[in-house]
């Protein structure tokens, strides 16, 4: 496998991880936030880089719903990491501080909503691409077969993940914090910061593997319609 493409992946995991560094804002102070959120900005930047030949074909894109989807996804993400960028200038206090702007109370809901909205889309954005993460998974670790048991014991974690995730936004009212409603629902960092980064990380299991199931039902359907 091509040391690029693994370089590319990595970034990409890189960049998801210091997202859910950058949510643990009261948990880890304001000077990680904006450094994490600095560095998934650059490595989003990165990101796009390694992949400015897909925008372009975005125009080619045929009309199958699962590259349609794809396509809106990509475009609702390149909207809410604008707006971040643009808040961020706004409201920051270290890194762009120079700058002689003051966003108030309105920028931060902004930020904050947007903030949760990326990372639900950005585990949407890796579940349509979940296959390959697999591929490559297996390139790495030399798993050349398949055993039904070993598939099964994945789909159930995955499973029992999502319905992790389902409870942990009920509980951090995720909900609110997309609608940029006050929320008292704040984890509590002295109870336990391992706590937020699992309910975290499980709230992206579920986009995932909502994202991953979409596609898959979308082909199966696809290939049944061709086979007829």
């Amino acid at each position: 496998m091509a040391p690029t493409f693994l370089l590319r992946l990595a970034i990409d995991f890189a960049a998801a991880g210091l997202l859910m560094v950058a949510l643990a804002y009261y948990g880890l102070g304001n000077t990680v936030h904006e450094l994490a959120g600095s560095a998934v900005f650059v490595l989003a930047a990165i990101h796009n880089v390694f992949n400015r030949r897909w925008w372009g074909t975005v125009r080619r894109t045929r009309r199958e719903a699962s590259g349609l989807i794809y396509v809106g996804i990509n475009l609702v993400l390149l909207v809410v990491v604008g707006t971040i960028v643009v808040t961020s200038l706004m409201i920051s206090r270290l890194v762009f501080a120079f700058l002689p702007l003051d966003g108030g109370f309105t920028a931060r809901q902004i930020h904050t909503a947007a903030a949760y909205w990326l990372l639900i889309i950005v585990s949407l954005h890796i579940g349509f691409r979940w296959s390959v993460v697999m591929h490559t998974t297996r390139t790495v670790f030399g798993i050349t077969t398949s055993g039904r048991g070993r598939t099964i014991a994945l789909q159930l974690l995955a499973a029992a993940m999502a319905l992790y995730g389902v409870q942990s936004s009920a509980d951090m009212g995720l909900g609110d914090k997309l609608l940029m409603q006050i929320s008292m629902d704040l984890w509590d960092f002295n109870e336990s910061t391992a706590g937020f980064f699992l309910r975290i990380a499980s709230i992206v299991a579920l986009y995932v593997w909502i994202a991953h199931t979409t596609r898959m039902l979308i082909q199966r359907i696809a290939r049944r319609r061709h086979a007829t």
